[in-house]
């Protein structure tokens, strides 16, 4: 054990030594000074914050302040990850992305052709991915359809085909009839055409497997609460043809799609396991941003399952877009941070542009909030979190660890996050409250909250 001397000057000029004889008080010492460095840290970055977002809302008459919140005490469940998926993110032979790049995201479901699905079973049983295998995708869509001239053995054929290859192969998937029955791209024939060519699949497909699940109908613009979308199911149910989970693709309002679909359901006295929103994510909406709204709105609608759209992705290994020549983008940081993500969901109220995803792990003794947004125009955010008390790993801390991220979008890779704020604030007084200045509008943000210093937390998180 070292001793520490510490000189001082006594009345008079006279030098006095203080011997420190136990090493332990030394250390609480040093560790105090090092937690009043940080607060006085968190305090200058958050005056930081309030003087930018002020210097940009005086300049910008466009910027305006949004407010977030996050109930603590309303418990909505466990967080589901149903937003983990993707749509020919693998190579076809399922070799790529390295595990590095994938591992970490906790994907749950894939959707490829039949040829691609077999030839990556091996890779995402051991993932634990679920596949789903897109029927029309080895009928093609360039050529006659099923029912022309009355027609439809050929048809039948091919779906009993893949049927039988998925069997042989051992594997449990879902089958897609259809890709987009209602784009032209697609499907060139009536409604009623379309509507016979699911019902003879389906039933060939529960022929062949009576357990066999069955997906669809996978529009790309129709949406629920339409005529078209309605009378489809309503034929599904006359002919006992029923999909096992309802597809659309493209949601705008994924809350609201999902709330009418179910209502219809109800009403209609259609009975079905779930919802699956096999393809999201526009165009133009690839940033961290729309991917972390979407992920949130996915969440809050409680869907069973979802795909993030194909985009930019022409070599079919870079998980849709989100990698680009194996480099992480800001989406796939996103992504990261969801499947960190545990727990039970909290409440939230999101703004008019800002969606916010919340949970609370028990076992890791942290708090974390995903945000993100749709929208081009400048502006910040509050965020607010209530009830801080009722959550027992905070409730019952002397004070909280904040830490926030920001997921930038800019360039082609991100290789670490920035982070805004860390540090602790006092003993929690039921609430807390800070402002986050959303300089990018295409960057995410993802905090943490734990109790006391961050070593605390049994899931620490990483960045690399």
């Amino acid at each position: 054990m070292k001793t520490v001397i510490l000189a001082v000057l006594a009345a008079g000029g006279i030098t006095t030594a203080f011997v420190l004889q136990h090493q332990e008080q030394a250390r609480l010492q040093l560790e105090n000074e090092s937690l009043q460095r940080r607060s006085e840290q968190m305090a200058r970055l958050c005056a930081t914050f309030r003087q930018i977002c002020s210097h940009s809302i005086g300049e910008a008459s466009n910027r305006q302040i949004e407010t977030v919140s996050i109930d603590c005490g309303g418990d909505r469940g466990r967080l589901s990850h149903c937003g983990s998926g993707f749509l020919y993110g693998f190579s076809p032979n399922g070799s790529e992305p390295p595990d590095s790049a994938v591992g970490p995201l906790n994907i749950r479901l894939h959707r490829a052709g039949l040829e691609d699905t077999l030839a990556q079973a091996g890779r995402m049983k051991a993932l634990g991915i679920q596949q789903q295998v897109v029927v029309s995708e080895v009928w093609g869509y360039e050529k006659a359809h099923p029912g022309d001239h009355g027609e439809w053995a050929a048809w039948e054929k091919c779906v009993r085909r893949q049927s039988d290859r998925v069997r042989q192969a051992g594997l449990q998937v879902q089958y897609d009839i259809w890709n987009e029955p209602d784009h032209s791209h697609f499907w060139g024939r009536t409604p009623e055409q379309f509507d016979e060519t699911w019902t003879r699949a389906c039933r060939t497909l529960r022929a062949a497997d009576p357990s066999a699940i069955i997906v669809g109908p996978s529009w790309s613009n129709v949406h629920p609460g339409e005529p078209r979308f309605e009378s489809f199911l309503l034929h599904c149910k006359t002919n006992h043809v029923l999909p096992d989970y309802i597809t659309w693709h493209f949601p705008k309002d994924t809350v609201a799609e999902v709330r009418a679909c179910r209502g219809f359901c109800e009403r209609a006295g259609i009975h079905v396991k779930g919802i699956l929103i096999n393809e999201y994510s526009d165009a133009n909406e690839q940033t961290a941003a729309a991917t972390a709204w979407h992920l949130a709105q996915l969440e809050r609608a409680q869907v069973d399952g979802a795909c993030h759209a194909i985009w930019d992705d022409s070599q079919h290994n870079n998980l849709d877009g989100i990698l680009a020549g194996g480099a992480r983008r800001g989406q796939w940081w996103v992504y990261r941070r969801y499947a960190e993500m545990g727990g039970q969901l909290l409440d939230s109220t999101p703004s008019k542009n800002v969606e916010a995803l919340a949970a609370a792990d028990p076992t890791a003794h942290q708090l974390d909030i995903l945000l993100g947004r749709r929208g081009w125009d400048g502006l910040s955010v509050i965020l607010r979190v209530d009830h801080l008390e009722a959550v027992p790993f905070l409730g019952r801390a002397q004070g909280v660890w904040i830490r926030v991220e920001q997921i930038e979008n800019h360039g082609c890779t991100v290789t670490n996050l920035a982070v805004l704020l860390d540090g602790t604030i006092g003993s929690p007084t039921g609430h807390a409250e800070f402002l986050i200045p959303w300089l990018n509008p295409g960057d995410a943000y993802a905090v943490q909250i734990t109790p006391g210093r961050p070593e605390r937390s049994t899931r620490l998180l990483t960045t690399n």
